[in-house]
């Protein structure tokens, strides 16, 4: 687990600024908008919104806002040992990712909270933005707010008949150019992407003892046949064997 040193959700004044210091925790800080400028060992960087500042232990720190632009951020102070999940840049663009934020909002209520089980909850979702961060760096192209709202969609219906055409109506979008804006973002096509995640809820369903018929219909697929097709091409066996 980490220790979470400090938090804030800091919505800057135009006199905001940190003072230079060498810091002992990890500060890693989301900026939602506005501007400011964090400076690193005495190296000045200017951030926007969309932007990931992340200084280690060890280095001398200081910051001020724009007072046209004030700076609207999310703020985590963190102790740990395991660095893994913390290798980035200092500056580290991501973009006003949809899922990023929402994780800063909802550890935001948590922080708020502090209840029974604050500490687990708070790591929990600090563990899920550390993700969500690394997913989005090394992604090749920002992610995309209509592409996201469909894949959360086929998560929450992928036993639904779901078709690119109504999932392109969703976003507002003509069929051809949503799937090649699909599989530019995720480099799966619209039917590949469903078809793999209604293979993982296969091998739940079998694992947990269903018959292949009843597994096939339950993962949304309308013919026994296509469907031992289909898993047996994702995981290189038959939904029988799988069972086995």
């Amino acid at each position: 687990m980490f220790e979470i040193v400090n938090y804030v959700q800091r919505i800057a004044t135009p006199e905001w600024r940190i003072a230079e210091s060498c810091i002992d925790f990890h500060d890693l800080t989301f900026i939602f908008k506005g501007e400011a400028v964090y400076s690193i060992n005495g190296r000045p960087h200017k951030v926007s919104a969309g932007t990931v500042v992340y200084i280690p232990p060890g280095k001398i720190r200081s910051a001020y806002t724009f007072p046209e632009n004030t700076m609207h951020s999310f703020a985590l102070n963190i102790c740990t040992q395991d660095t893994s999940m913390l290798e980035f840049k200092p500056i580290q663009h991501v973009g006003l990712d949809e899922q990023l934020v929402s994780l800063y909002q909802e550890f935001d209520k948590v922080w708020l909270a502090r209840d029974e089980y604050f500490e687990i909850k708070a790591n929990s979702y600090l563990n899920l933005i550390l993700c969500r961060i690394n997913e989005l760096k090394s992604q090749n192209n920002p992610s995309d707010m209509r592409v996201e709202r469909c894949k959360e969609y086929i998560l929450t219906n992928y036993y639904k008949n779901i078709n690119m055409k109504a999932l392109a109506e969703m976003v507002g979008l003509n069929e051809v150019y949503f799937g090649a804006l699909f599989k530019k973002h995720t480099g799966q096509s619209v039917k590949q992407y469903i078809n793999s995640i209604r293979v993982n809820k296969a091998k739940d369903l079998l694992a947990d003892g269903n018959s292949v018929a009843d597994t096939s219909h339950m993962c949304g697929f309308d013919n026994i046949f296509y469907f031992s097709n289909v898993f047996k091409k994702i995981t290189g066996k038959s939904p029988i064997n799988y069972k086995k």
